[in-house]
């Protein structure tokens, strides 16, 4: 009788809400905590990312943090089908918008107070003095992104100036710049910078410091390696060789996965992609390493990399957004205008792994533009040949970056 009553009063309410003219959500919330929401979503969205490159260059890094948080912003102006799709790549199927903002204004909010470590997540708005901008748009950025906003004159040559700046000073100078020049027909950039600095919990020491092979494909190059014998986290594990270096901060740490000699990276990276899951599974099996002592070689290195995304974002099912006959940014504007679209997402990275610890920085760049114009046991381990490798947030179970090395001799 109880789940009779149940199921009337269920229909009942439904009925209820249909007459009244009001529908059901799409979306559910799921019972899950912003932080597990947040873990969730960034690994789905990392593994969709990172596996949707076609990388050309032999090293290459994406921060889908940055670029998650970048698109997060931009999505509070979308509307309609086009909101839809773009929740659709950057959380699980059921997130919703509010649900994925007070996540990361979770996470952002986390990482205030952190020591021995420095990560630094900045969010910013530039907007065209042109247009008038919706309040409510502005202040969600400004509540959940901790986003400043600030009005230039495209035309002036100071307003390139200005946003290249705010870009150098977020990442410490590691990325001067993310614009060549302004687009005459962008109205706004929602530009997202990470900065992470650490030293490693067991650093290496210069005078361990020399140069050795790193083997290619056909060649081998000489190359400044550090070592030292040490105790670190270790296992066979997805594959590879996998080993953990955590910063003084354990809470952070870099994890390098070595293929087998008879395995090239790309081979075994599109293993990993088609097991899926990749992400989860990683940190799962950080879970397991154990401590091993070793005698370690490990290239010292720093490589920049910048690219467009939009050609993976659209592969990972984000379309709409750049359609000039679909897209519907209606909520960024005062007079909710349907004349927007997404005219370029643009990625660049820098990382410097040295005997002391890592520097890291991505910058995440979102144009808007009008539719109008056009669009334990003693061993050697030595990662001498191209290796995989993350800088994660252990707390959050999420990669703060994920790269390829292929030649460190290259930048």
């Amino acid at each position: 009788m109880k789940k009779f009553s149940t199921t009337f009063l269920v229909l009942l309410v439904a009925a209820l809400l249909a007459a009244a003219g009001i529908q059901e959500p799409k979306r559910i919330l799921p019972t899950e905590t912003d932080q597990a929401f947040f873990t969730r979503s960034v690994q789905e969205f990392s593994d969709h990312l990172f596996f949707a490159k076609e990388f050309e260059k032999e090293n290459s890094m994406l921060s889908p943090l940055s670029v998650l948080l970048a698109l997060g912003m931009t999505t509070n102006g979308a509307d309609g089908p086009t909101l839809s799709s773009m929740l659709d790549v950057l959380t699980p199927e059921e997130g919703t918008l509010e649900q994925l903002n007070d996540a990361n204004a979770t996470y952002l909010d986390s990482i205030h107070k952190l020591r021995d470590i420095e990560l630094s997540i900045a969010n910013s708005l530039w907007l065209n003095k042109r247009v008038v901008f919706d309040k409510a748009f502005l202040n969600k950025t400004q509540e959940a992104y901790h986003a400043t906003a600030k009005t230039l004159d495209f035309s002036a040559k100071s307003s390139l100036a200005s946003i290249n700046g705010w870009v150098k000073d977020a990442t410490r100078g590691t990325i001067p710049t993310i614009l060549d020049a302004i687009d005459p027909a962008s109205l706004m950039y929602l530009i997202n910078a990470v900065y992470f600095k650490g030293d490693w919990m067991l650093p290496f020491t210069k005078e361990s410091t020399y140069e050795q092979d790193f083997f290619l494909k056909d060649k081998s190059v000489r190359v400044p390696f550090m070592h030292q014998s040490v105790q670190l986290p270790y296992a066979n594990a997805m594959g590879a060789q996998m080993l953990l270096m955590p910063y003084t901060n354990s809470r952070f740490a870099l994890v390098a996965m070595l293929p087998p000699l008879d395995t090239d990276l790309s081979s075994w990276l599109a293993g990993q992609k088609e097991e899926g899951i990749f992400t989860k599974r990683l940190f799962d099996s950080v879970d397991r390493l154990q401590e091993t002592s070793m005698e370690l070689s490990f290239p010292k290195f720093e490589s920049s990399y910048k690219d467009s995304l939009v050609d993976e974002l659209q592969a990972m099912g984000m379309k709409m957004p750049f359609d000039a006959m679909q897209a519907d940014f209606s909520r960024m504007t005062e007079n909710r205008s349907k004349d927007l679209v997404i005219g370029e997402v643009l990625h660049k990275t820098f990382i410097r792994v040295d005997e002391k610890g890592s520097e890291a920085s991505a910058v995440t760049s979102v144009m808007i533009k009008m539719t109008s114009m056009p669009i334990r046991e003693q061993f050697e381990l030595t990662f001498n040949r191209p290796f995989f490798y993350a800088i994660i947030d252990r707390e959050a179970r999420i990669p703060l970056f994920m790269g390829t090395m292929g030649n460190p001799r290259e930048q």
